[in-house]
C-alpha cells in the first residue's frame, strides 16, 4: 500500500565526494533530502524511485558515480553481488546513494518515466503503479527524484529566463500543497522553455497519490546553482 512520498532532486553535487568547493551551499539541500528519507524509512519498509530515464532498458541493482569522476558505488538493494550498470540513469544514481546512506536495509525498485512522456500518460502511469501497489501489505513509499527548473540565474546551465524563477515558484507551491492541479497541467512546452527536467516524476507521483487528501511540506527550496532543487514530503 502507498502511503508517503520524498521528492528530492536528482543533483550529483549532493555526493560529499562531489562537491568541492561547493559543500557548504549544497548542505542544507543534503541535509533536508535526508531528512525526508529518514521519514521515509520510518515509515515504509519498500520504497520505489520515480525518476527520469530510458523506461526501456534494464538495469542492474549496482551502479557507480564514476561517469561523474569519482567512482562511488550505488546499489538499489542490500548487500547485491549483480555486476556494475555503467548507464545507469543520474535519478536512479541519486536515489539508490540516498537509500545507501539514509536505508541502507530497505529495497528500492524503479519506476522510469520517458521525460518526454505527456502529462496524461505520466498521470496513467502513476495511476497504474498505485494500481499495483494496492495489494502490497507492506507500506510503500515513492522517492521522487527529480529537478526544476535550469534558467534561474546567470549561472544556470540555461542561463537566465525571464520567468523561470516565478515558474519555479509555482512548482514549489504545488508541492508543499500537493496540489495534484497544478502538477497534472505543468505546460509541457513551458517546462521545456525553462529547462524543467523534473515534470514527469512529479505527475507520476501525482497520478499516483491523485484522490484522498495528504499531508504535505516542503522541506527545502533554492536554487544555490541556477538550478531548481525541491525537496518535500507527503504522506496519506
Amino acid at each position: 500500500m502507498l502511503v508517503a512520498a520524498a521528492f528530492v532532486p536528482g543533483a550529483p553535487v549532493l555526493v560529499p565526494e562531489l562537491s568541492g568547493p561547493a559543500l557548504s551551499e549544497v548542505a542544507p539541500v543534503r541535509a533536508a533530502a535526508f531528512d525526508v528519507c529518514g521519514r521515509l524509512a520510518e515509515m515504509c519498509s519498500r520504497w520505489v524511485l520515480v525518476g527520469a530515464g530510458d523506461a526501456r532498458r534494464e538495469m542492474s541493482p549496482r551502479g557507480t558515480l564514476a561517469g561523474f569522476g569519482v567512482d562511488v558505488a550505488v546499489e538499489l538493494v542490500p548487500e547485491s553481488d549483480e555486476p556494475t550498470d555503467a548507464g545507469m540513469p543520474t535519478t536512479v544514481l541519486i536515489g539508490g546513494w540516498l537509500r545507501t546512506q539514509t536505508a541502507p536495509h530497505v529495497a528500492l525498485t524503479v519506476e522510469v518515466v520517458d521525460p518526454a512522456a505527456p502529462a496524461q500518460s505520466c498521470l496513467r502511469q502513476g495511476s497504474d503503479l498505485r494500481s499495483r501497489l494496492a495489494s502490497t501489505p507492506e507500506p510503500v513509499g515513492l522517492l521522487v527524484v527529480a529537478d526544476g527548473a535550469t534558467t534561474i540565474t546567470e549561472k544556470s546551465p540555461g542561463g537566465q529566463k525571464r520567468g523561470a524563477v516565478e515558474f519555479q515558484d509555482m512548482i514549489d507551491g504545488a508541492l508543499a500543497a500537493a496540489d495534484h492541479n497544478t502538477i497534472s497541467g505543468l505546460d509541457e512546452s513551458r517546462c521545456t522553455e525553462f529547462g524543467v527536467e523534473g515534470r514527469a516524476a512529479w505527475q507520476v507521483a501525482s497520478g499516483a497519490f491523485a484522490g484522498p487528501s495528504l499531508a504535505s511540506e516542503v522541506r527545502y527550496s533554492g536554487a544555490p546553482f541556477g538550478v531548481g532543487y525541491t525537496v518535500a514530503w507527503w504522506n496519506t
